[in-house]
């Protein structure tokens, strides 16, 4: 029977194994092919077993953060109680249920085949098979003119076009800054393996790669957090006679790219005009090309309406659409940014939970799953000023993803530490 047992798990753990990576390599693709996976990623771990067996067991401080986690959607759950819409707030729940499987996975762990630098292999090869398939993509489009008038942009080559009908820029970007930061621990693991002139090249050569898709994207939000990572990589990693150099390097690099990105790329010449038209949004909507500042200075102005237990999971769309109608704007649009949004469904409690939860997580792990988590708080964090992308399927799957690699790190770590006598 026993031996029935161990066949039966190291066949699920297998497949269970190869779910998780081929979900990390379809992180950069539409989301639409990441759900199967996860699907099968969530089952396969059930049905593997590793929460049967009690030595799998690990409970610390490394499970706070995901606990946390647990207790916001509790807190959403609760709010269902008094949302001024149901059925959104049921929808949008449902979303967020996967992360008590992610807590459970990681109160358990994953079976002997997850290693860190593998699963963030995986997630770097899969952004760049993505950039790939999505250059055949623009090259296809642009040779048989199926948009019509539509022309290659270089500063907007992955973010418009064909690739804003199948992938949204902002959740392209997130996976290519993930694998970016990921990519030092995967040097690190292959330059002991191989020589450390074909590790630099090929890992250098695919940062490159990242940082020109990243830029070719037009996300504005993803270009400005670029040097902000890139100068706490700098300042954490680099030695004393390097780091001040490549900080400097860095510095001039962001200067020049402040005086030619609002001349050159549309996106943000038209982000310039918007700020400008930020103080007069009101007044005139038509003055500013992009509608997020009258949508959060509608949000703002009716902040007394939230209290501290807000409108309930759900509710904040069909109230913004009232807003709306009231102050007579033609708009349509939802919040554009999660920390309004949780403000306007959770109110002050839930907004200060969830912005404290970001602040606290990386504490709670060590080592390199410390460097990870405050890369990953840093990009989610970021992102989220501008999309809502804890309740979009295309964020969520990353995020859930980013929290099983770093959980994985980090037991990885404890399992290095010496045992106390």
């Amino acid at each position: 029977m026993r031996k029935f047992l161990n066949a039966y798990q190291s066949v699920f753990g297998v497949i269970n194994y190869v779910a998780f990576v081929l979900v990390l390599v379809s992180l950069a693709f539409p989301w639409h092919f990441t759900q199967p996976l996860f699907a099968v990623w969530l089952v396969t771990w059930l049905l593997e077993g590793r929460w049967t067996d009690k030595t799998n067991f690990s409970f610390g401080r490394h499970t706070m953060p995901v606990l946390l986690m647990g207790g916001f959607v509790v807190w959403e759950a609760l709010s269902l109680l008094w949302t001024q819409d149901l059925n959104s707030g049921i929808s949008e729940l449902e979303r967020h249920l996967p992360i008590f499987v992610v807590i459970l996975m990681t109160l358990f762990g994953g079976n002997k085949y997850y290693q860190s630098y593998k699963l963030k292999t995986a997630l770097l090869v899969g952004c760049l098979l993505a950039l790939l398939s999505y250059s055949m993509i623009v090259y296809w489009c642009s040779i048989t003119k199926v948009l019509g008038s539509w022309t290659i942009n270089y500063w907007t080559f992955f973010g418009e076009g064909p690739i804003e009908y199948i992938k949204h820029r902002q959740y392209l970007c997130i996976a290519l800054l993930l694998a970016l930061c990921f990519s030092g621990d995967i040097y690190r693991h292959y330059v002991s393996k191989y020589p450390k002139y074909a590790c630099m090249t090929v890992i250098g050569l695919a940062n490159l790669i990242l940082i020109a898709a990243i830029v070719m994207t037009g996300s504005r939000t993803t270009i400005l957090l670029l040097p902000i990572l890139g100068m706490i990589y700098i300042l954490r990693v680099l030695p004393g006679r390097y780091k001040w150099f490549f900080a400097s390097g860095l510095i001039v690099i962001v200067i020049a790219a402040g005086i030619v990105l609002p001349r050159y790329n549309w996106r943000f010449e038209s982000m310039k005009k918007d700020v400008v038209a930020l103080f007069t949004a009101h007044q005139d909507p038509a003055a500013i090309h992009e509608p997020r500042a009258l949508i959060w200075a509608t949000v703002v102005r009716h902040s007394d309406d939230f209290g501290w237990f807000g409108l309930g999971t759900g509710s904040s769309d069909e109230f913004l659409q009232k807003c709306y109608q009231e102050e007579q704007i033609d708009m349509h649009y939802g919040s554009h940014n999660n920390y309004l949004y949780f403000f306007m469904e959770l109110g002050w409690f839930g907004l200060i939970y969830f912005i404290g939860m970001l602040i606290a997580i990386p504490f709670f792990h060590t080592g390199g799953a410390r460097r990870d988590a405050t890369m990953a708080c840093i990009i989610f964090g970021w992102s989220m000023m501008a999309e809502n992308l804890m309740t979009m399927m295309s964020g969520l799957y990353i995020f859930f993803a980013a929290i099983i690699i770093i959980q994985c790190l980090q037991r990885e770590s404890n399992s290095q530490l010496p045992s106390r006598p």
